[in-house]
């Protein structure tokens, strides 16, 4: 269920600008629209840094589990590098 609303929310927020667009200005679009995407990749990565066992440790003072650290460092670094063309 979740899934059908993202897809939804999606394409009410993706499909205007995307018609409105002329072709000599889909490259910006598309940028846009990729940056949108790591930006999420980041805040997906925080969200399941904070929702891990090791943040709970880490709220009760110890420290959190190394793997969990860098799994999230990794997953938002490697969301958030641009892909493209050049």
């Amino acid at each position: 269920m979740l899934i059908v609303a993202g897809l939804v929310i999606g394409v009410v927020l993706g499909v205007p600008p995307t018609l409105r667009t002329k072709m000599t200005a889909m490259p910006q679009l598309v940028t846009l629209f990729n940056g949108v995407g790591g930006g999420t990749v980041a805040l997906i990565a925080y969200a399941e840094f904070l929702d891990s066992d090791g943040f709970t440790a880490f709220q009760h003072g110890e420290s959190p589990t190394m793997h969990i650290v860098i799994a999230s460092l990794f997953a938002a670094i490697i969301g958030s590098i641009p892909s493209g063309d050049r």
